[in-house]
């Protein structure tokens, strides 16, 4: 028997609500604040075609798109989201028999800006955030310090007037304090020497630092934390995307690739792009674009880029085995089909620390096959998910 990690659809519409599949979103909603449960039946379907894990992806504008949620399927249909956001999309592509031939330079220039923008951003907001640390260290210093004062002096609390106030004698002149100074002053413990103690200082806290979701959301893709995924189909797009990706140093994951410039290859190569499809046997597109071609495959392969596959649908994720073995006939090995749908796709998917292989850390799930794990008619013998077996019920 054949063990194998869990597939991993890492460009899915599972678990989005139906106004959500009909509208496009941006970076600023959360994709895992809408979520909606499926029936029990079609949940236990993906579990049993192996599916463990989908990165859902509502439909994104051109730019800054939607935020990707990861989320596992569980038998009473109610989604476990595990990461958001997982990743980010940006289209560089273009729909539409009017096309711009300009389109991917303008908006290389507009993404320029939003993520320089969230640079800085980022640099505000680490200030705040070591300023509020600072701050928090102060206060605890100062309360410890008011607590040593109120033991040295018990019977008075210092900043206060005593309750009884002694006769005032009739040489003595009036003081030109406030009267709250001279009573911290004369509630404060005498020092060596007569001299009173001083209250400690009231540290001052910071000004608030007002969050931003978008550029949280950018902030994050600048620090690698998810993957930003370019929609670039023409050489241009890929080339311009590339570009983006090098000066800022993203996590780069190119969808649907359908030409690209060689000279853009070994950038490609050093950025450890993935090259995301879904799906491979999807209509040719309209508009006289070229389309998915299958010597891309074999083109990636050389370059050493790890491809991956998803299937954009609701219910679809239960065939992504069929895309193993379609990507098998158009020429990947069987060991880069399986991670088609497992390594790559989680890395795909910014699930690449919890899915996608055998290893310890990860999230414990695992196939069982007697046979091919890329040969979608040879169902696997038995399901781990989570580090625990399916069921036999929902297995059925």
């Amino acid at each position: 028997m054949e063990a194998a990690p869990g597939l991993v659809d890492p460009w899915t519409s599972t678990f989005l609500a139906p106004s959500d599949l009909k509208k496009s979103h941006g970076p600023e909603a959360s994709t895992a604040s809408g979520l909606v449960r499926l029936r029990p039946s079609q949940a236990r379907e993906l579990l049993r075609a192996g599916v463990t894990l989908l990165a859902v992806t509502p439909a994104g504008k051109d730019g800054l798109g939607p935020q990707a949620a990861l989320a596992a399927p569980d038998p009473t249909g109610v989604p476990q989201v595990l990461r958001a956001p997982s990743a980010l999309q940006v289209r560089f592509s273009q729909a539409g028999p009017k096309q711009n031939p300009l389109a991917p330079l303008q908006l290389y220039q507009s993404l320029e800006k939003s993520f320089q923008k969230a640079k800085d951003y980022r640099k505000k907001r680490d200030q705040a955030r070591k300023a509020e640390k600072e701050y928090r260290k102060k206060w605890r210093d100062y309360l410890e310090a008011l607590k040593r004062l109120r033991k040295s002096s018990p019977g008075k609390t210092p900043g206060k007037a005593p309750a009884t106030r002694p006769a005032s004698s009739p040489a003595s002149k009036p003081s030109s304090r406030p009267a709250s100074r001279r009573a911290a002053k004369a509630s404060a413990p005498a020092k060596k020497g007569g001299k009173p103690a001083k209250a400690p200082v009231r540290p001052k806290r910071p000004a608030p630092f007002k969050t931003d979701p978008t550029l949280e959301v950018l902030a994050a893709a600048l620090e690698g934390k998810i993957p930003v995924r370019f929609e670039a189909h023409t050489a241009l797009e890929v080339k311009k995307a590339l570009q983006l990706a090098w000066k800022f140093r993203l996590k780069t994951v190119l969808v649907e690739p359908w030409e690209i410039d060689p000279e853009d290859l070994p950038r490609a190569a050093e950025l450890k792009a993935v090259v995301l499809y879904g799906p491979l046997d999807r209509p040719r597109p309209a508009f006289g674009e070229p389309g998915f071609r299958p010597a891309l495959l074999s083109r990636w392969t050389a370059a050493g880029l790890p491809v991956a596959l998803g299937t954009r649908g609701v219910l679809a994720p239960r065939f992504l085995r069929d895309q193993a073995a379609l990507a098998r006939s158009l020429g990947l090995s069987r060991s880069r089909a399986l991670q088609a749908v497992t390594q790559a796709a989680a890395r795909a998917a910014g699930a690449a620390s919890l899915a996608g292989s055998l290893e310890a850390g990860k999230r414990a799930d695992i196939l069982f096959f007697r046979g091919d794990p890329t040969d979608p008619s040879i169902p696997p013998e038995r399901i781990m998910v989570g580090g625990r077996f399916l069921p036999k019920e929902a297995r059925q």
